[in-house]
């Protein structure tokens, strides 16, 4: 009997669509029980994988230049014969997947292979099954807003585990950023955050900031056009704004579209970072069907801060306090309480807050 699972590594870049950092459609990963054969591959199988994804890297990854040189790697392992004593097809995808990121150090580009044919994206019905999954998963997920909390001492509190569909998220961000409208500081966790939605950053972005803002330009290799995001001027709802302070927590398995929104409002020091520094992934693109079991996620496009002239990419987002990411979240906690102590005149509440402070 087949067990369907959705694959955490594959939904970093696949569940998001129109993304920063992640491709338009969610990829159904198959894993099968022991006692089912595993899908078996041959060496013409193989060579033909290896070929395309030379192929669609020189046609289209972001940097042109390590494209062939990426390209000239693969063609001396096929040359080797390095990929012939791979059978398992998991394993030669693992395999494939970590060459390319050896050359690029782009974590973005990765080989995925399914056990079921995958659809070619022409054919309507599979598109709309795989939308209908795809928004299924999103509904499960509440768009990836998992919790908003008001804590001691009016602290706000959000948890975005993605950046969901921004038509989806739109209602939902609107009232929790009315929920967290009362409170004198804010906290949005982005732990374990693995991406999403470029325009939902965008808007939560346009929540904390007073003006329409240049947040990041994305530039694309076709045609060597660059896009410009910018903050909003109008939100459904309250606008948090941008007198009250803002922390966001993040940590190694931040990735994407949380870096990007952690990276932006870092460098308009419109908040402060704390946690681990985080994935290092500033890449955007598509997935390319390669055959019916293989798929190739390929960045076309590259993030860059107008204030930076750079990006996060194999670096990671530096927060301002470094802290274990388990630990973030208290910290974050006794930095707002420290901070709330030096400007506090009753006695009664700084024992109060002195108290807060030794329990975290």
């Amino acid at each position: 009997m087949k067990n369907l699972i959705i694959n955490k590594t594959c939904l970093k870049r696949s569940i998001l669509s129109k993304t920063i950092i992640a491709c338009t459609s969610l990829l159904i990963v198959f894993t099968t029980m022991a006692d089912e054969p595993t899908f078996i591959l041959d060496n013409n199988l193989k060579e033909h994988v290896v070929t395309s994804i030379i192929k669609e890297l020189e046609q289209g990854y972001v940097f042109p230049k390590v494209a062939i040189k990426v390209g000239q790697e693969l063609r001396r392992y096929q040359q080797k014969n390095v990929y012939h004593g791979i059978s398992d097809a998991n394993e030669f995808a693992k395999t494939l997947t970590d060459h390319l990121q050896q050359s690029t150090g782009d974590k973005h580009l990765q080989l995925e292979f399914s056990n079921e044919i995958i659809p070619v994206d022409s054919e309507t019905k599979a598109q709309e099954a795989r939308a209908a999954f795809e928004m299924e998963m999103w509904r499960a997920h509440n768009f990836g807003i998992e919790k908003i909390e008001r804590i001691k001492f009016n602290m706000g509190y959000l948890k975005l585990t993605a950046f969901g569909p921004v038509k989806e998220v739109g209602p939902l961000l609107a009232s929790a950023m009315n929920l967290l409208n009362n409170t004198d500081s804010l906290i949005i966790d982005l732990r374990g955050n693995f991406g999403g939605n470029e325009q939902t950053v965008q808007l939560l972005a346009s929540y904390l900031l007073n003006q329409r803002t240049h947040l990041l330009n994305m530039v694309k290799r076709g045609g060597n056009r660059t896009d410009q995001h910018w903050s909003s001027d109008y939100v459904e709802g309250q606008r948090f704004g941008e007198e009250k302070d803002v922390y966001i927590l993040i940590d190694k398995n931040s990735f994407s579209a949380a870096e990007d929104f952690s990276y932006t409002m870092k460098n308009l020091n419109r908040a402060t970072l704390i946690g681990e520094i985080s994935g290092g992934a500033a890449n955007s693109g598509d997935t390319v069907r390669l055959g019916e079991h293989f798929n190739l996620f390929l960045p076309t496009a590259r993030g860059i801060s107008p204030i930076t002239q750079t990006n996060w990419e194999g670096t990671g987002v530096i927060p301002h306090i470094e802290v274990q990411g388990e630990d973030a979240l208290k910290k974050a906690q006794v930095v707002i309480l420290t901070k709330l102590m030096v400007s506090e005149q009753d006695p009664r509440r700084i024992e109060r807050i002195k108290t807060r402070i030794a329990e975290l």
